[in-house]
């Protein structure tokens, strides 16, 4: 990691590549890599509700 990575909980962050802009949802709930990945809020926490609308769960 580089010194510009952000983390949670010890977790590096990362950005979906499908979502390029903000209200983007593709990549919420996706099971990939051995567990679900989740959104964070801009205070912090885990949002754990599953994607509205026209998605496909990111794939």
């Amino acid at each position: 990691m580089t010194a510009r990575s952000r983390c949670y909980n010890g977790h590096p962050l990362y950005r979906f590549d499908e979502d390029q802009k903000p209200g983007d949802t593709e990549g919420q709930a996706v099971d990939a890599f051995g567990a679900k990945w989740y959104v964070i809020s801009t205070e912090g926490k885990k949002i754990t509700t599953e994607p509205t609308g026209n998605t496909d769960g990111g794939y």
